[in-house]
């Protein structure tokens, strides 16, 4: 056996050595593609972050707080939370960016280093994204109310032309002014939806009320002309 390994050493020695490269190789080989599949992770997660309507959010209560003073402080309190998620954000996209670099030039353990720093920023990022998205819930409750409120009109106002319609022939001459009286209601829709564009919850909310009075006036009407004609048949 000796003899044999004294003869055949250098061969040895190159064939360890291409096992033992090879061996390397797989391994980092191995460790890459599991690098990337944590990348890959991680980018879902910052489209996560990035996909939370937070600015959209942000826009409409600072116009709720020009008409609510209660709520001004807690609208300033936002928006300095979302100037330091803003922060964040800017500071992942570069971290993302070196970690991707540092994985394309082979720099494992570089790349493994920014991948656990991103894994922190991104979850405390993502936590005060979701905190910050529950407050501007919260503050935005009027919003949600007067949009339910529009709805919940809309729905009958719905209804009430559809009881129009079918009962046409029992209005008479009335239909013209009934006719008046629909177009001046989905006026009022499009100017609420116009103010709450702007953010004036303020004049949104009266016109909803002014919109709710027109509905009940405008059903009463529906109710009794028909009535009217039929008694003084």
């Amino acid at each position: 056996i000796l003899t044999f390994l004294n003869e055949y050493k250098f061969f040895i020695a190159i064939t360890v050595g291409v096992i033992i490269i090879l061996i390397v190789f797989l391994m980092r080989a191995s460790k890459k593609r599991g690098l990337k599949n944590r990348f890959d992770e991680l980018e879902i997660q910052y489209n996560e972050l990035m996909s939370i309507p937070i600015l959209f959010k942000i826009n409409k209560a600072s116009g709720l707080a020009k008409v609510n003073q209660k709520i001004a402080r807690d609208v300033d309190s936002c928006k300095d939370l979302f100037k330091s998620i803003r922060i964040k954000q800017d500071n992942i996209v570069n971290q993302m960016g070196d970690a991707n670099d540092a994985l394309a030039y082979g720099k494992l353990n570089e790349a493994e280093y920014l991948f656990d720093e991103l894994e922190l920023v991104l979850k405390e990022a993502l936590d005060q994204t979701y905190e910050l998205d529950n407050q501007l819930e919260t503050l935005l409750e009027e919003e949600t109310q007067q949009r339910m409120k529009i709805n919940n009109l809309k729905d009958q106002f719905r209804a009430l032309k559809g009881k129009m319609k079918m009962f046409e022939s029992s209005l008479g001459d009335s239909t013209d002014a009934l006719e008046a009286q629909v177009s001046e209601i989905e006026h009022m829709f499009s100017t609420f939806e116009e103010w709450m564009y702007a953010s004036d919850f303020a004049k949104a909310s009266q016109v909803s009320m002014d919109t709710e009075a027109a509905i009940a006036l405008f059903e009463i009407r529906l109710d009794s002309i028909p009535k009217l004609y039929e008694r003084a048949k």
